[in-house]
């Protein structure tokens, strides 16, 4: 904060609503079956920048999504809230941003099981006829993430290495299946926490055009590769009619090794108002994912 003067805090209100969506593949070899998801979310949030090279803000959101893993007859939906702060930082060219944020979420689950039987006829087995078991349970997930940079102009653009680390997890209370016809399969869930370590190493290219009448055009693209420290993403049931006796259950793996990219237009119609776009993407062996987001800022 030295070196410049500061000038009266500029209040920036924005809103933005997405989408996105994506499947893990599974590995027959491991035992895990894959999984598709889609979903939305809304946010908004204000940040305030009363130093040119300063920015701090928090935000508040929503969203909504299911997912569905076809081999094991099972689906659900999710609807969380989320609420979150962030902060950047710039001296020159180097740069750090750091965020944070915290989530709830109400989670809906069906699934569909039986087990065939045998005709032999030596020795005949019954099968189980088909179940159908449900299950509603809440879940907290908090996260943070720090990110640096060193932005180099270069002609009309800019090009900027980057460098981030996140951490996050996700705790599962613990719960029961339930069923109205009651059976047999159900199963019994010990609470669950579920952590990410992911870092990133990447590049990002950007540029600003003058359109006329104060109005300008800003556009980017980056793109990262992400080696996640934690894929691990199995759970531990049991019976409820055999308690006690537990087995594991592999969920599709986090892909280890992946490619995340990014890219947007913001289009600022003056010193006040402006419109953004963005796409993302992720992509890896087992893993594709999609989303993107459209929004707007007010200054005043």
């Amino acid at each position: 904060m030295q070196g410049h003067a500061t000038r009266p805090a500029t209040l920036e209100l924005w809103a933005s609503a997405g989408g996105n969506g994506g499947e893990i593949s599974g590995d027959a070899a491991a035992g895990t079956a894959g999984t598709s998801y889609k979903g939305g979310n809304l946010a908004a949030g204000v940040e305030s920048a009363g130093d040119p090279d300063m920015l701090v803000g928090f935000a508040l959101g929503g969203s909504a999504g299911s997912f569905a893993v076809d081999d094991r007859q099972t689906s659900g939906n999710i609807v969380g809230a989320q609420a979150g702060a962030y902060v950047a930082r710039k001296w020159d060219q180097f740069y750090i941003d750091g965020a944070l944020a915290f989530g709830l979420y109400n989670n809906n689950i069906h699934r569909a099981t039986a087990v065939p039987g045998s005709d032999a006829p030596i020795d005949p087995v019954a099968g189980i006829t088909p179940e159908n078991w449900r299950s509603n349970f809440l879940s907290a997930g908090f996260g943070t993430n720090i990110e640096a940079g060193w932005r180099q102009q270069v002609g009309e653009g800019a090009i900027t290495p980057f460098a981030g680390l996140q951490f996050a997890f996700l705790s599962m209370d613990s719960f029961d299946e339930t069923s109205l016809d009651g059976g047999a399969l159900g199963l019994s869930f010990d609470h669950r926490v579920v952590t990410s370590l992911p870092v990133s190493l990447g590049l990002q290219l950007d540029t600003t055009i003058g359109v006329g009448d104060g109005q300008s055009l800003q556009a980017w693209g980056r793109a990262a590769w992400v080696h996640e420290f934690e894929p691990d993403r199995s759970v531990k049931p049991s019976f409820q009619a055999a308690p006690g006796t537990s087995f594991v259950i592999q969920g599709a793996s986090a892909a280890e090794d992946a490619v995340a990219v990014n890219a947007g237009l913001k289009m600022n119609w003056g010193s006040n108002t402006s419109m953004f776009a963005a796409f993302d993407g992720k992509f890896g062996d087992s893993l594709r994912s999609y989303g993107g987001d459209v929004g707007f800022k007010l200054n005043w």
